[in-house]
C-alpha cells in the first residue's frame, strides 16, 4: 500500500491496526465477561462451578474470593507484597527480550532478503510462535504447571541467542529466530497467569499486581530499542548477547521462584488485608465450633 491516498506504507499498517483494534474493542465489549458472579449470561450453576473453580485455580478461599478492597487499599496491598516485584523481574527479563520484535524484518533483511521478500519472511517466526503457544498453554494449564513451563520457554530462548552468535550460518540463525521467538512469547502470558494464581487474596490487589507486573514490562521498550542497530548485523552480538543475559536469569529465576517463595511473607502486609484474614480466621473458628457441637 505504498503511495496510496499520498501515504506511506508503514502509515497504512498503523491504520489498519488500529482501526481492526478499535473495532473489535468495541465488538468484545459485548461479548467479554466482566466477572462469571455477576453475569446474567450464565445460570446460577454454572456461575457458582466458575466461582469455584477459580477459588480453586489461585489456592485462595471463599472469604477471601467475596472480599472488596478500595482502589488504594489494594495498590497499598500489592506494593506491599514482596512477591510483586519477583514476578515484575520475571516479566522484565521476558519482555526485555520480546523487543527484537520490532526489528525482525531489519535483521532478516540483513541475511540478504529484499524488503518486500523480508516482510513474507517474518510471517513463518511468528506461525511457529502461535503453534509454540497454543500447544504449551494447553499443556501448561492442563498439567497445572507454570513453573517448569515458563522456565523451558525461557531457556530455549537462552539456547537460541547462544546458536545465533556462534553459528555462522543464516538458514540456521532464521530458524534460532522462530523458536527464540516462540518461547518468548509463550512465556508472557503464562507468567501473567501464573502471577494471577500466587497472589491470592481479592481481585483488587490481584488485577493491581498483574497491572504493575504488565506495565513496567513494557517499559523494556524504552531501552530495547537501542538493542538491534542494523549497524550490528547481521550478527548482532550486543543484541543477542543482552537478551540471552536476560533469558537465561530469567529461567534460573523461573525454577526457583517456588523455593523463594517459601522464604517470603505471604499475606497479610497491610490493615486491610490483616482484616480480611481476621474474618476468615473467626469464620473457621465458628465452623470448627460447629462441627464439635455436632
Amino acid at each position: 500500500m505504498e503511495g496510496i491516498r499520498g501515504l506511506r506504507g508503514w502509515r497504512w499498517l498503523f491504520i489498519v491496526e488500529g482501526t481492526a483494534a478499535a473495532f473489535f474493542a468495541l465488538f468484545f465489549k459485548f461479548i467479554l465477561l466482566d466477572f462469571p458472579e455477576n453475569t446474567s449470561r450464565f445460570s446460577l450453576e454454572d456461575r457458582q462451578l466458575a466461582v469455584i473453580r477459580m477459588i480453586a485455580d489461585r489456592n485462595t478461599t471463599a472469604t477471601r474470593h467475596g472480599t472488596r478492597l478500595t482502589h488504594w487499599q489494594a495498590v497499598k496491598a500489592a506494593l506491599a507484597d514482596p512477591r510483586t516485584y519477583i514476578f515484575i523481574v520475571l516479566f522484565v527479563m521476558d519482555l526485555g527480550s520480546c523487543t527484537i520484535s520490532y526489528f525482525i524484518p531489519g535483521i532478516v533483511r540483513s541475511m540478504g532478503y529484499t524488503s518486500v521478500h523480508a516482510q513474507y519472511m517474518t510471517m513463518p517466526i511468528w506461525l511457529v510462535a502461535a503453534v509454540f503457544l497454543v500447544v504449551l498453554s494447553y499443556t501448561a494449564d492442563h498439567f497445572q504447571d507454570r513453573r517448569w513451563h515458563v522456565t523451558g520457554c525461557l531457556g530455549l530462548s537462552f539456547l537460541c541467542t547462544i546458536l545465533c552468535v556462534a553459528i555462522n550460518n543464516e538458514k540456521v540463525l532464521y530458524a534460532m529466530l522462530c523458536f527464540y521467538i516462540a518461547g518468548l512469547y509463550t512465556a508472557l502470558p503464562l507468567i501473567l497467569n501464573w502471577t494471577s494464581e500466587v497472589i491470592s487474596l481479592p481481585a483488587e490487589k490481584r488485577a493491581v499486581v498483574v497491572a504493575l507486573v504488565n506495565s513496567l514490562g513494557n517499559l523494556s521498550a524504552v531501552y530495547g530499542s537501542r538493542l538491534w542497530p542494523s549497524s550490528d548485523g547481521p550478527k548482532f552480538i550486543k543484541g543477542f548477547a543482552t537478551v540471552g543475559a536476560f533469558t537465561g536469569f530469567g529461567a534460573i529465576l523461573a525454577a526457583l521462584i517456588p523455593v523463594l517463595l517459601r522464604y517470603l511473607p505471604t499475606e497479610g502486609q497491610t490493615k486491610a488485608e490483616k482484616a480480611i484474614l481476621a474474618r476468615e480466621e473467626e469464620l473457621n473458628e465458628g465452623l470448627r465450633s460447629n462441627r464439635d457441637e455436632v
